[in-house]
């Protein structure tokens, strides 16, 4: 017979919290991440919360809670190892479409000593320049929602045009569920967006190309179990978004935009990946007329059908230039072989999709395009160097029977 006897420990009261000197966070900020008060009753649980607040952060490469002195009220003292916060960076890169390019920024990952983030960014290319603003904000909203504010400013050159626009926006997001691997996401944005170098026949009435503004809300929910963020070889990722404007001038009318995608990755024998993906998007125009140029939705590409190059999939004119639609969707498989132990893989995939000038016909699967092609990529940190060989088997007037892209990252 075997008997227990539990004994109570002496119960013990916190008496002050001593914070590190010469660190760049702010005390307040620190004694709110800790979340206790003097005279309050010390727990392990309330301890470890503490320590995984500080952690939260993500301001602190090491921290430490120690609960120091005798009797029934001791100090809690704070040791923390804090991570660089400000970081400036100058990237090169080469894209398909955009050609040469330069991406540069700085950020901030701690600003006033109170764990909000500034970044500033800019990207200048052959086709394409942007630079962007943001906002990050995790403390203020209760409950876990994270703010996000950004305003942008971005010229791109596409086949039929050039697309100026300039935003800003303010969003709201919230991780949950099971290790956070749902997101939901709400926010508003105004946008100005000027069309010029028009290349195109407009045959859709007077004002297609004129400029416009557009005020739009949006709610979107996300799902991500992979097991990288930038090298998946395991789980799904998921996005449901849906837009309408709440005002529009100009040359746009009011409209309602969903989008959504899928992708799963399997890993096979032998170092082989399996990868799935799906996505589409749509626009419903409020009163049935055409959407402007400078709303419509364009795809080809790198991260789309390959057999076509950046924005030149779907109807066209007489010359050949592309027009864009209301909708467009894109399916895709692609089978990765790891090569031994290098940083060298290769690829075969299948792309098919489709642009459509009406909404409605995107569920009829018209005008379906296709690429069947071969890659190689150079696995690195930031993600593939991905070199991408498509053909189209059914190559019309206009359109290239084979079309080679060299891009970073996923294709899907």
């Amino acid at each position: 017979r075997i008997q227990w006897r539990v004994q109570p420990g002496e119960e013990i009261h916190l008496g002050t919290i001593r914070l590190p000197e010469g660190t760049k966070v702010r005390p307040s900020f620190l004694l709110h991440q800790i979340g206790l008060e003097p005279g309050e009753r010390i727990r392990a649980q309330t301890v470890d919360k503490a320590l995984s607040n500080l952690y939260r952060t993500g301001l602190f490469r090491t921290a430490r809670l120690q609960v120091e002195g005798t009797g029934p009220q001791r100090d809690l003292v704070v040791e923390l190892e804090e991570w660089p916060t400000r970081e400036t960076f100058l990237e090169p890169g080469y894209g398909s479409f955009e050609g040469l390019r330069l991406r540069a920024g700085w950020r901030h990952h701690n600003v006033l000593g109170v764990g909000r983030a500034l970044r500033v960014e800019g990207v200048i290319a052959e086709k394409a320049t942007r630079a962007f603003i943001g906002w990050n904000d995790p403390w203020t909203l209760s409950n876990g929602w994270v703010l996000d504010a950004n305003v942008d400013f971005s010229q791109r050159k596409l086949p039929a045009f050039r697309r100026d626009s300039n935003g800003v926006g303010v969003f709201a997001s919230r991780d949950f569920g099971k290790f956070d691997r749902w997101t939901a996401r709400t926010g508003v944005r105004f946008e100005e967006i000027r069309i010029n170098d028009l290349q195109v026949e407009l045959l859709d009435g007077p004002g297609v190309e004129a400029d416009l503004s557009i005020t739009t809300v949006e709610a979107g929910l996300s799902y991500d179990s992979r097991n990288h963020p930038l090298l998946p070889t395991k789980g799904h990722k998921g996005f449901l978004t849906v837009q309408q404007t709440i005002n529009a001038s100009g040359a746009a009318n009011p409209f309602a935009k969903v989008l959504g995608g899928w992708s799963y990755y399997k890993p096979l024998k032998e170092g082989r990946v399996l990868s799935l993906g799906a996505r589409a998007v749509a626009m419903f125009p409020g009163d049935g007329a055409p959407n402007p140029l400078g709303l419509r939705i364009f795809s080809g590409g790198e991260n789309s059908v390959r057999s076509f190059r950046e924005a030149e999939l779907g109807p066209l004119d007489s010359e050949g230039t592309p027009l864009g639609g209301e909708a467009s969707s894109t399916f895709s498989i692609e089978l990765n072989q790891q090569l031994g132990a290098s940083h060298f893989q290769v690829a075969t995939f299948v792309d098919v999709g489709n642009v459509v000038p009406s909404a409605p016909d995107l569920f009829a699967f018209r005008d379906l395009e296709t690429a069947l092609g071969i890659g190689v990529r150079y696995v690195l940190p930031i993600g593939p160097l991905r070199l991408d060989w498509a053909h189209n088997p059914n190559a019309g007037e206009f359109q290239s029977e084979w079309v080679l892209h060299f891009s970073v990252g996923m294709a899907f």
